[in-house]
């Protein structure tokens, strides 16, 4: 049978494995643990894309020549 608190702690456990203890600690903890990592993952999202925005002026690029340049060479990173 599926358990709400068993995927809480299967998805910490994935996500969030330098977390103190996130095997033993309890699920509201645990829950806890999964929200800094979206979190982060959010700030970090948009400071890429700001970081993209500022490399494309620099380059003078249009948003759909940065596309094109991303198309061509995403397969080497």
């Amino acid at each position: 049978m599926w358990h709400l608190k068993t995927r809480i702690k299967q998805v910490a456990v994935a996500l969030c494995p330098d977390y103190p203890n996130i095997k033993t600690v309890d699920e509201i903890e645990q829950f806890f643990a999964i929200e800094q990592v979206c979190r982060g993952t959010e700030d970090a999202n948009k400071d890429l894309h700001k970081l993209i925005d500022l490399m494309r002026c620099e380059l003078g690029w249009t948003k759909l020549q940065t596309v094109e340049f991303w198309e061509k060479n995403k397969e080497k990173i």
